[in-house]
């Protein structure tokens, strides 16, 4: 290939079709349905061996033109298209012994590149039966929309048979410059470029700096949870033991607290607080503080003297600010010399809140 030329819109030029799609390809940075409710596939309102595909507008990236090396875009560039009203699409009659997986899609067929049809398709691809049968792949210039598991023996298929995948946040069309919603780090811009941001239901907006997608403001979140149980805390000047909190208060984020400490979500900097809800003892001290495995942030200067004695009371840390990366377990800890092993009662306490 070279340089093609005439450019695009050029005064008095002759312009390929490949050229417009191309240059509204430019725009974006995701190909796919336009919106989430877009091409849904359901049941019939009788059901029977045929799937409804709903309206909805896509762009249908091109695969039969050439990639450049390095690069992630076609010169067949990508194609709108459009479905106004309800269409049905039929499935072959179902196997007597296995079950399959059939694909319903949306295809471009474009003579110029292959055949002799200039044309829009929606379609389906029929699946081997199988006692573990696989999903089938779909025709060239085609956007897969549903998978629809079709069960041996089956004469019906109603929608609890149908997995939408274009109203899926990775399928999704989105223009150059737009944040991009997505539901978990499967679902991230396999080529994302620099300064791309994305909405991370879980964790929030995340900006891909090159190398690495890092949270930005916006992406701040509040756990609040306390201990329901009980924790053995050794006797020891030195050894720390780890306080399981397992009841969650608020979470904003949906972010994994336990038995493996508060679970990092994404790397960043988050505000800890928090304290531990020790139980009466006639002697020793006590101490509290937060850990990123066996490395300590925080403590009440490590042992404090004469704490709880009698009755027993939350012991709170001193606060701490920790830079810690994603998978990062961090923990309450306890730390108490009182002569014997002792016990924390319920209630000890672990407030996290994301800074960066």
């Amino acid at each position: 290939m070279a340089q093609q030329t005439p450019g695009y819109v050029i005064s008095a030029a002759t312009h390929s079709a490949a050229l417009f799609r191309q240059a509204n390809d430019a725009s974006y940075v995701r190909r796919g349905v336009l919106g989430a409710s877009e091409y849904n596939v359901a049941q019939q309102a009788s059901p029977n061996m045929s799937v409804q595909v709903g309206a909805g507008r896509a762009l249908v990236p091109g695969t039969q033109g050439v990639t450049p090396a390095g690069f992630n875009w076609s010169t067949q560039g990508s194609y709108f298209v459009e479905n106004d009203g309800a269409a049905t699409v039929t499935l072959a009659a179902s196997n007597p012994t296995n079950p399959r997986i059939d694909v319903v899609y949306v295809a471009v067929q474009d003579a110029f590149y292959s055949g002799s049809n200039n044309q829009v398709v929606l379609g389906v691809v029929t699946g081997v039966a199988s006692s573990s049968p696989v999903t089938p792949s779909v025709p060239a210039n085609a956007i897969a929309l549903a998978n629809v598991a079709v069960a041996a023996n089956a004469t019906t298929i109603v929608n609890a048979n149908i997995t939408n995948l274009a109203n899926a946040s990775t399928l999704l069309a989105m223009a150059l410059g737009g944040i991009m919603p997505v539901t978990g780090s499967s679902a991230y811009p396999t080529n994302p470029y620099i300064g791309q941001v994305i909405d991370d239901l879980s964790l929030g907006m995340l900006r891909w700096n090159g190398s690495a997608w890092q949270s930005i403001m916006g992406a701040a979140g509040v756990l609040q949870a306390h201990a329901a149980g009980t924790n053995t805390i050794t006797n020891s000047g030195s050894t720390w033991s780890s306080v399981t909190i397992d009841t969650t208060d608020t979470n904003t984020r949906g972010w994994t607290t336990g038995a493996s400490g508060f679970l990092v979500p994404a790397t960043g900097t988050f505000l800890m607080l928090g304290g531990v809800n020790f139980a009466g003892a006639a002697t020793g001290s006590r101490g509290a503080r937060f850990a990123n495995g066996t490395t300590g942030y925080s403590s009440t200067a490590s042992l404090y003297p004469g704490f709880g004695n009698s009755g027993g009371a939350l012991l709170p840390t001193i606060p701490a600010v920790v830079a810690a990366t994603a998978g990062d377990g961090i923990f309450l800890q306890g730390l108490q010399n009182s002569g014997g092993n002792i016990s924390t009662v319920a209630g000890s306490q672990l407030t996290v809140v994301r800074v960066t």
